[in-house]
């Protein structure tokens, strides 16, 4: 009975820790996009603001979550893990001040991407690159835009690292 009970503990452990490492992601909250139609380049390397639209305020509850599904070619900065979350506003407000450089091209292969909730409403979506070598978004609004000044990693690296095996987004 005692050998019974140590495997099936052992099996739960292990099943914890894999899930830890690769956690399942539930999504189920309304989403809420704001389009950027209007602030939208479409000229080559013209200036984008994606996150300029968020209203950050004292009295609502804002949070980013960064999903990395593929580390291959992920900047050094970002530690080890597949979900980060931040609350932190000045994290978060960083990201409005971030100038993107409309490139006229898509990506078919991100596989990361970062959500913004505000008051439980998904705010922002998007597809994310964090290579060593080059930083952007992708999604169907602006297609692919890079960093003009390549801070997204060191924005990113300062999010906590979510050890939850079940994540609800």
């Amino acid at each position: 009975m005692k050998k019974i009970v140590f495997i099936i503990s052992v099996v739960f452990a292990l099943a914890y820790l894999y899930f830890v490492y690769n956690p399942i992601i539930i999504e189920n909250k309304e989403e809420n996009s704001q389009s950027l139609e209007s602030g939208i380049i479409t000229e080559k390397n013209g200036v984008i603001k994606p996150f300029d639209h968020l209203i950050i305020d004292k009295r609502d509850e804002i949070k980013a979550i960064l999903i990395i599904r593929d580390r291959e070619n992920i900047s050094n900065e970002i530690p080890f893990g597949h979900i980060f979350k931040s609350s932190n506003k000045e994290a978060i407000n960083k990201l409005k001040l971030l100038n993107f450089k409309y490139t006229g091209a898509d990506i078919a292969t991100v596989e990361n991407e970062i959500i913004i909730y505000e008051n439980d409403k998904i705010v922002f979506r998007s597809g994310i690159v964090l290579d060593s070598n080059k930083e952007g978004l992708q999604n169907s609004e602006f297609g692919w835009i890079i960093t003009e000044n390549g801070n997204l990693s060191k924005i990113f690296k300062n999010f906590n690292r979510n050890f939850s095996p079940i994540i609800e987004i």
